[in-house]
């Protein structure tokens, strides 16, 4: 699956990608505390999720900015089951925060969750995450008041996560 939105290319891992998607998630170790979910941290780790076979009504991709003809691999994100719902999790590497990728990127896959059929999608952020929480908002996720422990890779443990729901909109 490719979607391609006004500025990004979200598109699958290939096995090429391992050395840039592993010094990109190299970079983000220092700041994964930021993201409610473990990210790979090791080239093994990265190999394993790249070679992942993924349920297609889950989609896991790279988001690439296309910038004087090549690609520039600035974060990735997911559909992953969650309970019996459908999570969306995204992460974007510091370099390139705060530009709208992470709204964009979400606000696409969102648009797929919808025509793969998935009627409600959650997200969740930390607390003291309020950038995570902006961009999912102008996303089209709203609060829902309700907490879950989701990993925190600074504490090395569970931590409590608000989350945020977007359900599909119904047909006029």
């Amino acid at each position: 699956m490719f979607l391609r939105t006004e500025r990004l290319l979200l598109r699958p891992a290939w096995p090429d990608d391992i050395d840039d998607f592993a010094a990109l998630l190299a970079e983000e170790q220092a700041q994964a505390d930021a993201y409610p979910f473990r990210l790979p941290d090791s080239v093994e780790k990265v190999r394993r999720v790249i070679a992942l076979s993924h349920d297609r009504h889950l989609p896991h991709l790279l988001i690439d900015l296309p910038t004087d003809g090549r690609l520039t691999l600035i974060g990735g994100i997911s559909l992953s089951p969650d309970r019996s719902e459908v999570e969306l999790r995204y992460f974007i590497a510091p370099a390139w925060r705060g530009k709208g990728y992470a709204t964009e990127a979400a606000s696409a896959l969102l648009g797929q969750a919808w025509m793969l059929g998935h009627s409600h999608v959650i997200a969740t952020h930390f607390d003291g995450n309020s950038r995570a929480g902006d961009a999912l908002a102008r996303a089209g996720f709203r609060k829902t008041g309700e907490t879950r422990l989701r990993y925190n890779a600074s504490r090395g443990t569970a931590s409590p996560a608000l989350v945020r729901v977007a359900e599909r909109p119904q047909a006029a």
